[in-house]
């Protein structure tokens, strides 16, 4: 404004004609100026956006899943192989604990009441 104050709400309205207006429960004020442009958005109480959802053509859908398995049948080979390798490690190193384990039961007997066994 130009007397340096706050702009009266009339005086935004005309400077902003074009107007966004987000409200999870929308009043009159905001459906009336809205029109029948009103978008509903769902917002998961965790703050996730629901998933984009992709509309195809009748005509490829089954090429399109077809496509789709075999990305997907690749995805889980691939997770596959890295939770093989991971288990692998994850023995390795169970192994090297129990061998410590032994170990440390060897060298000092008195502990033997308090054995200690790993799954």
């Amino acid at each position: 404004a130009l007397d340096n104050r706050p702009l009266r709400f009339e005086e935004f309205e005309r400077r902003a004609p074009r107007t966004i207006y987000v409200s999870a429960t929308p009043g009159p004020y905001e459906l009336e100026r809205s029109g029948d442009a009103v978008v509903e958005q769902v917002v998961r109480p965790t703050g996730l956006v629901d998933p984009e959802i992709e509309v195809r053509p009748v005509r490829t859908q089954v090429d399109d899943l077809l496509s789709d398995a075999k990305v997907v049948t690749g995805q889980t080979k691939d997770a596959t192989a890295d939770l093989l390798a991971l288990r692998a490690e994850v023995e390795g190193s169970l192994r090297r604990v129990q061998s410590l384990i032994n170990d440390m039961q060897r060298r000092w007997p008195f502990a033997r009441e308090t054995q200690v066994e790993l799954p």
